[in-house]
Formats: structure tokens, sequence, C-alpha cells
């Protein structure tokens, strides 16, 4: 899965990306897209970060 692909269509928007945005700052309930990486059920700024890159084409998963 990519992170911040939210519905799953390999694919991140900028809509997903807002979407990450807003799980980690605590105005959407939810998982975070994919984005949270360690499984703790809490985002990190570097995980938001790598929701981007997946939107900018650049590392697409939690271990690249």
């Amino acid at each position: 899965m990519i992170i911040g692909d939210c519905d799953g269509d390999g694919e991140v928007t900028l809509g997903e990306v807002q979407q990450t945005i807003g799980f980690y700052l605590g105005s959407m309930d939810g998982g975070g897209c994919g984005a949270d990486c360690d499984g703790d059920w809490e985002l990190t700024i570097g995980e938001v970060q790598r929701a981007i890159n997946g939107y900018l084409g650049q590392k697409k998963s939690c271990f690249e």
C-alpha cells in the first residue's frame, strides 16, 4: 500500500494528503490513510511527510 492512499487506487491525491494532515492535527477521525507506519495509532510529522512524498511520487512505503 502506498502511504497516504486512502482509497487504495494506487495513487495519493491532494485530498488524501489533506485527510492525512487532518488526522495528524486531530481534526479528523480515522486511521490516517495508512500513514501510521509503526502502528501506534498516532501520526508523527515524519509519517505525514511520507504521505506527502507519496503524492509527489517519491518514497511510497514505510520501508523505503
